[in-house]
Parts: structure tokens; C-alpha cells; sequence
């Protein structure tokens, strides 16, 4: 079921298995072998990937098919308000672009706080 969950929302939110590689740190193989259920993420990539997705970790196991009221729209309405003047103009793509590059400064930041 994780599987099928990670790839399912990492389509959803318009990643590649690269892109995602780079926020979890992680090599490209292992979201492949991830997504085909030949290995499962540790415990602190679970996480993150909960974190990533904006899901609980009872979605990604398939505990609750309950999915978060369009986490997507709602984060990239608040970076729209937040940065309105920057990004009223930018295209869908490019406000996907922003969010993950804030997905990943997040991701950054986290991991500096726990070396």
C-alpha cells in the first residue's frame, strides 16, 4: 500500500522521482524501489514524506483514505498571498516550482536542526 501511496502523491503534487530524491536527500533508485515495494523508506523518510505530501502517515499506509482538503491549492494560495506581488503573474508550473523550492528549504532547514 505505501507504495502505491507514494507514487500516487508524488504524481499528484507533479514531482519526478529525481525531484523528490533531491528533497528527501535520498538516490533517484530509491524512490523507484520505493514505488515498485521492493524496499520501504526508514522511518525518518517516512516522515518526511508525510511531511512532503502534507498527509498523515495513516494515509500513506492506507490506515484512512482520507486525503487533507487539496493540501496543494491551499499552500500555493497562502505563497500567492504571502508573495502576491512576485508571483501573480508567474504560470501553475511555476508556482509548483516555488513550493518545492520552499518544500525544500524546509527540508534543509530540518535536517540542519537535527545534526
Amino acid at each position: 500500500m505505501l507504495s502505491k501511496k507514494i507514487k500516487e502523491l508524488r504524481k499528484l503534487r507533479r514531482l519526478t522521482q529525481s525531484q523528490l530524491a533531491k528533497l528527501l536527500f535520498v538516490d533517484q533508485t530509491a524512490i523507484s524501489y520505493w514505488e515498485q515495494g521492493k524496499t520501504m523508506p526508514d522511518a525518518e523518510n517516512q516522515l518526511k514524506l508525510a511531511n512532503i505530501f502534507g498527509v498523515s502517515l495513516d494515509y500513506l499506509f492506507g490506515r484512512t483514505n482520507t486525503l487533507p482538503e487539496d493540501e496543494l491549492d491551499k499552500q500555493l494560495k497562502e505563497i500567492e498571498f504571502a508573495l502576491w506581488g512576485e508571483v501573480k503573474d508567474l504560470t501553475p508550473a511555476q508556482k509548483q516550482d516555488v513550493l518545492d523550492y520552499i518544500q525544500f528549504k524546509k527540508l534543509n532547514k530540518q535536517k540542519k536542526q537535527g545534526e
